[in-house]
């Protein structure tokens, strides 16, 4: 049986040493801050970045090109490896069409070597804890076409649930209009989102203030939640370390996880959500609203 790497990219929002641990490889996305290009490599200020925002700065991100996944993919069957590469929701970035594209273009020069491509229809820590599970399972003897298939399973029951601080930012990505964002704005309107089935951001709910927005992110956890007692929950924030320990108290309170995690949105997500956006990933039932 041939030996194989779990590769991803670096939306997980994962720590740096979090990687190395669960022994998964990690491409790094770029981004640009007015004008000024940034590699999503772990290693920059997360307050700096959000503080730029928050001052007016402008933030693009740029997906992985086929180029990159070429050397990737080919560095590891040059080990002897295959890969199972848990890429960045499609519906959100063309990174998964270039990383098939990739696939199909060094597999006839490696007839020999495999990449199977799962499209996580996830981002930051969701995808995250979807890798994170799949770590702990290569670890346990699980082989590659076995991972894949629980991969696809387990996708539709990692649970994703959101809030923003300033509609503004999702207008300008797209996810909400502009009458929403500046009527929102007016009168203190928080959405309350998640990310369905097919990798869409999608709002649950609308609510009056930051607190009700966050009480409801535990409200979703404490509804949702299957045997919580052997789970690990994620939370990532924008620059807003207190509401992301106000919601990890909350929900460990209600539901008594094995462990909750508090990990930074890095500045991919970021530049899309703004500071202030918060957000929790469990394993339910299943991940809609």
């Amino acid at each position: 049986m041939a030996e194989y790497t779990l590769v991803t990219d670096s939306t997980c929002d994962l720590d740096s040493g979090l990687y190395e641990k669960m022994g998964v490889r990690v491409i790094a996305m770029h981004y640009t801050v007015n004008d000024h290009e940034y590699v999503d490599d772990g290693t920059n200020d997360s307050h700096e970045f959000y503080e730029m925002l928050h001052n007016g700065a402008s933030a693009s991100t740029m997906q992985i090109n086929a180029q990159t996944y070429l050397d990737v993919f080919e560095e590891e069957f040059a080990r002897g490896n295959d890969v199972l590469y848990f890429c960045f929701a499609s519906v959100l970035s063309g990174s998964y069409n270039n990383a098939l594209y990739a696939v199909q273009e060094c597999t006839e020069k490696w007839p020999d070597r495999r990449v199977i491509v799962i499209d996580s229809k996830s981002e930051c820590g969701g995808e995250g804890l979807l890798v994170y599970h799949a770590a702990e399972l290569k670890k346990s003897g699980m082989e590659i076409d076995a991972l894949a298939r629980w991969a696809e399973d387990a996708i539709q029951r990692h649970c994703h649930y959101f809030t923003v601080n300033d509609l503004n930012h999702l207008y300008r990505g797209g996810r909400v209009s502009r009458g929403a964002a500046v009527m929102g704005t007016l009168v203190g309107i928080k959405p309350v989102m998640y990310t369905n089935s097919k990798g869409e951001l999608c709002v649950g709910a609308k609510v009056r203030g930051r607190m009700q927005a966050v009480r409801m992110l535990a409200d979703k956890v404490a509804a949702k939640i299957v045997e919580p007692e052997g789970q690990i929950v994620f939370i990532n924030h924008a620059d807003c370390m207190e509401d992301a320990e106000r919601l990890a108290e909350d929900i460990r309170s209600r539901v008594k996880p094995a462990e909750v995690r508090i990990l930074n949105l890095g500045p991919v997500i970021g530049a899309h959500v703004g500071p202030g956006c918060l957000a929790v990933f469990f394993v339910g039932d299943n991940r809609d609203w």
